[in-house]
């Protein structure tokens, strides 16, 4: 009680502790809460200003689903082929998703176009 009463000027009666351990039991206590209360703002801060990022994929069906089109390299196109003869609309709906892109130059050019 004495630790908390000098913390709040009460604690004093006219005379002054010689014992160190209420001021070190304060000290910490004022120490660890600087710590914690600066941790909880720092996390507080960057979850408010992070983007939610949207959820990946797992599935066929969700990269169906969330995405408008999936780009290829040149020597993929016999995969682009099997999708699109598949048995299965979730497959043959990739199959027609899938973009076969030339080069790097020709994909980059092709971005600024369509934006």
């Amino acid at each position: 009680m004495e630790a908390v009463g000098s913390l709040l000027g009460q604690g004093h009666y006219g005379r002054i502790s010689s014992s160190s351990s209420n001021h070190i039991l304060a000290g910490c206590w004022l120490f660890f809460g600087v710590i914690i209360s600066t941790a909880y703002r720092g996390s507080l801060i960057a979850s408010l200003t992070l983007p939610r990022q949207p959820a990946r994929p797992e599935t066929v069906e969700d990269l169906v689903t969330s995405v408008e089109r999936v780009t290829y390299k040149s020597f993929r196109s016999s995969h682009k082929e099997f999708l699109l003869k598949s048995e299965s609309p979730t497959y043959q709906t990739l199959g027609d998703m899938i973009y076969i892109g030339v080069d790097i130059m020709d994909g980059l050019r092709d971005a600024l176009r369509k934006k």
